[in-house]
């Protein structure tokens, strides 16, 4: 093998418990005819730990496999200020090991960009609907209530999600099972007679729906950009690809034509005037978002 590259990350497993993920250091070989990605090496970290400890076992691993650091082309990492310090973390250990390795940062993860470039009220809202689900799940006698409601209406689900600031999939996953929850929780807030007044409206409702259509759409990206086939190349294309579908959907609701967002459709209060503020903010923020992070940026 001539050359290879680094890419450091957490895992997106949403099912793993709150207090256990896992560190991937994964190797991507880059061979004359053919790409190939295989896991290098994987543990569980139960525990916060110093960043040195990830420093170390990524530098026995490749004594381990033969694979000289000055065969290194390229580092990514995911962001984290522990991995991409100039001072301190894998970056800078890297560094040392090989002053030539380019150093990327992952332009995966669309829906955290989203949320910061959300519009006032639709950061607001979904700050809302973190509150509910805080104050829901905040006791287990509030739970099992909610589950007996839940099991009463006989709905599909009867728990609702936490939000996690560091899981990929956390906002989209927590909006979608909110919304389709909306009767039990505004049922299991009147008999709790919690003061949530926007609950009642439904203009906030259609905000609501907005943002889990869209935050589906970003999910779905996500996923699609992940993988042992994956690799520079396709992400790219597939992020052009959604840049395309953005202003697609700008001209479709113009056009009053909702299909791409099918929960906003259902929603018979306020919804093109709604949609038609939020539509283009969003969309052409996300953009400018999409197309600075898309490139491989040295650090």
């Amino acid at each position: 093998m001539d050359k290879f590259i680094i890419r450091s990350t957490d895992s997106t497993l949403v099912s793993e418990p709150p207090k256990k993920k896992t560190k991937l250091n994964i190797r991507r070989q880059y061979h004359e005819d053919y790409l190939n990605i295989g896991f290098s090496w994987s543990g569980n970290v139960d525990d916060p730990r110093p960043w040195c400890l990830v420093c170390e076992i990524v530098d026995n691993y490749l004594k381990f496999a033969n694979l000289p650091w000055e065969k290194c082309i390229g580092v990514c990492t995911n962001g984290a200020p522990a991995m991409t310090g100039s001072v301190k973390g894998f970056t800078s250990f890297a560094k040392k090991k090989n002053e030539n390795i380019i150093f990327t940062h992952c332009f995966l993860h669309r829906e955290a960009l989203m949320k910061k470039t959300l519009v006032g009220d639709l950061r607001e809202v979904l700050d809302q609907v973190v509150k509910v689900i805080n104050f829901i799940k905040s006791s287990s006698l509030k739970s099992r209530l909610f589950e007996k409601i839940c099991d009463g209406m006989d709905s599909d689900n009867s728990k609702l999600l936490f939000h996690s600031a560091i899981r990929w999939l956390s906002r989209g996953r927590v909006l979608s099972r909110f919304y389709d929850l909306s009767e039990e929780i505004i049922v299991f807030l009147t008999i709790e007679e919690s003061k949530y007044e926007f609950l009642g409206d439904q203009k906030w409702w259609t905000k609501v729906s907005f943002l889990t259509d869209i935050f589906e759409h970003l999910n779905k990206l996500n996923t699609s950009m992940q993988g042992h086939n994956e690799n520079i190349l396709t992400s790219t294309d597939k992020m052009m690809a959604f840049n395309e579908k953005l202003t697609l959907w700008k001209t479709k609701v113009d056009q009053k034509k909702l299909t791409m967002f099918p929960r906003t459709a259902e929603r018979d209060v306020g919804w093109p005037r709604i949609v038609n503020k939020r539509i283009y903010h969003v969309t052409e923020r996300q953009n400018d978002e999409i197309l600075s992070q898309h490139k491989c940026r040295r650090l």
